[in-house]
This record gives structure tokens, sequence and C-alpha cells, in this order.
């Protein structure tokens, strides 16, 4: 096959900028706002609320990390490709308050539910509802 340079442009093609002004993103929670939220969060959700917040991942793919994706000594969440919705791995910095609360969430696993592989799940508290119903299972 004969390779072949390709032609040169002859001018460069006009194509105007949407109008994009009517998709700017809001409702960007300060840092005081986000104290306030996460005083009034049930426990279970505490975790999964400073995580969100902090590195800004979508919650599906923060759903689903596992303990073994937790590096504490390097202070990263490693998400791998298959987890992921664009197949691209990619590492989230723990810090801030996130260490604290991961801290916390281990806790609660190892002496719960040391079986859960989960990084976030419901703590038993806040599974109970009243005249004994329960919103879903615990761990």
């Amino acid at each position: 096959m004969l390779r072949q340079t390709p032609r040169k442009v002859d001018s460069v093609p006009y194509m105007p900028m949407a109008d994009e002004s009517h998709n700017v993103r809001t409702g960007f929670v300060e840092v005081p706002g986000y104290k306030e939220i996460l005083q009034h969060l049930p426990v279970t959700l505490k975790p999964l609320f400073v995580c969100g917040y902090h590195v800004s991942t979508r919650k599906g793919e923060l759903k689903n990390i596992v303990w073994s994706q937790v590096d504490f000594d390097e202070s990263v969440i490693v998400l791998e490709p298959a987890d992921t919705k664009t197949g691209k791995g990619r590492y989230l910095p723990i810090y801030g308050d996130m260490g604290e609360w991961l801290t916390k969430q281990k806790a609660v696993r190892d002496t719960e539910f040391p079986d859960c592989p989960w990084v976030l799940f419901w703590h038993t508290v806040d599974c109970m509802l009243g005249h004994g119903g329960v919103r879903t299972k615990p761990g």
C-alpha cells in the first residue's frame, strides 16, 4: 500500500461557539454548609458525604469501594479501570477529615461486620425504624 502525505488544509472552517451560559454548574457547598450538613446526617451517610465532598466522585463509584482499595499509608483510594464509568483507573486522595471518617468506618466494620468488604455500608443504628421495622440490612 502506498503511503501519501495528506493534502494541506486550504482554509480553516468557521464553527460558531454554542451558547452554554445556561449550563453553568451551581449549588457548590462551602465549608460552613458542609459542616452543617454533616452535623445533621445519619451516622451511616457521614463517611459517604465526607468522601464525596472532598473528592467529587460519583456516588456509584464511592459505594463500590472495598477496603482492599484503601491505602491509609499512601493516603489514597485506588479506583481500578473496571470500577469507573470512563474505564480509566485513578487515585482519590485521602485528605481533610476523610482519614478520620474512614478510620471510624473501618473500626465499625471490624467490630460489627468483619466480613463486609465494602467501605460504605449501613450501620445498625440507621437501619432501625419505629416499631422494630428495618429499612435495610446493616453491614
